[in-house]
């Protein structure tokens, strides 16, 4: 069976992760894609490479051929504009400006070929205020807002063990915005130019953490969310267990959590799912103290025999 990309051509020359990512993902949907890296050893490790400093490349380049090219040189620069013609996504992470200096910059390539995709991937995108400034995950996540809701007892911003304005918002945006141009090039017959911010995608990631300004509602405050501070629901929360593990439990939907608190013994609690203040807190007290009497195997056996 062919793969939705199968014949999709993609010159990669976003080594780092969120590129990286986003070329992982169109390589698993068929596309053929040719990483193109600056040819020197020090740079063939490729994003992360200090973590595996016995491997040759990242070894997260999954369904990925490699090429050093030095687009510096004349002889570099024909080589790309040759693979160029025959290709149909060039992808770039470089700091805003970069490509045209190397003369491989969108209006170049279009040149070449007018029907590329083109898309460049960085952290605030190709114009305003940010747009020179280097950065990573970490400060995409402070400046979008994210890194402020995920904090410690003390208040402290805890960073995220994942990068997810690399991979979830970035690296995945960028696989939407070049599929749906494809898909536009079907159309027009044209290619055109994707420009993607990992700091605007994390924006639209916190939906729902803005959703109340946008209607008129105060935001909480720094650090809370649906599991913490005065928005807590006892519905859906993380409970230590007996063995010192940890269980989530997802009851958002009246059933469900109907269906809990009859496996908890508490179905004087069904009526008050939504309760706040005292009510609220004696149901969450309760489902900690409960859930502290087994292993977290345990309550996976027993949960799982309803919804």
């Amino acid at each position: 069976m062919a793969a939705a990309l199968d014949g999709i051509r993609v010159l990669d020359m976003a080594w780092q992760g969120p590129g990286t990512f986003c070329s992982i993902i169109l390589g698993d949907l068929g596309a053929e894609v040719i990483k193109v890296y600056e040819a020197h050893p020090e740079r063939r490790g490729g994003p992360l490479s200090f973590m595996y400093p016995d491997t040759p490349i990242f070894p997260g380049w999954r369904n990925c051929k490699t090429m050093g090219i030095n687009l510096k040189t004349r002889g570099g620069l024909s080589i790309f504009r040759k693979l160029a013609k025959t290709t149909d996504v060039i992808m770039e992470g470089f700091r805003p400006g970069a490509t045209k200096r190397l003369k491989v910059d969108y209006d170049s390539m279009k040149k070449v070929n007018p029907r590329i995709v083109y898309a460049s991937l960085s952290g605030y995108g190709q114009d305003g205020p940010y747009r020179d400034i280097v950065g990573h995950d970490i400060n995409y996540i402070a400046i979008g807002g994210l890194l402020g809701t995920t904090r410690a007892a003390d208040g402290t911003p805890v960073i995220p063990r994942t990068v997810l304005a690399d991979f979830a918002a970035g690296g995945m945006s960028t696989v939407i915005g070049i599929q749906a141009a494809l898909i536009a090039r079907e159309k027009s017959g044209k290619g055109q130019y994707v420009d993607v911010s990992m700091t605007d995608a994390i924006v639209g990631l916190m939906m729902p953490v803005l959703l109340p300004a946008l209607i008129g509602e105060t935001i909480s405050e720094q650090g809370e969310n649906i599991a913490t501070g005065e928005e807590q629901r006892p519905w859906y929360n993380v409970y230590q267990t007996k063995d010192g593990k940890y269980i989530s439990v997802g009851s958002v939907e009246p059933w469900f959590y109907a269906n809990l608190c009859k496996l908890l013994g508490c179905e004087d609690f069904i009526e008050h799912q939504y309760a706040e203040g005292e009510k609220r807190d004696e149901i969450l007290q309760y489902f900690k103290k409960t859930f502290l009497t087994k292993t977290r195997d345990e309550w996976l056996k027993i949960l799982s025999q309803k919804d």
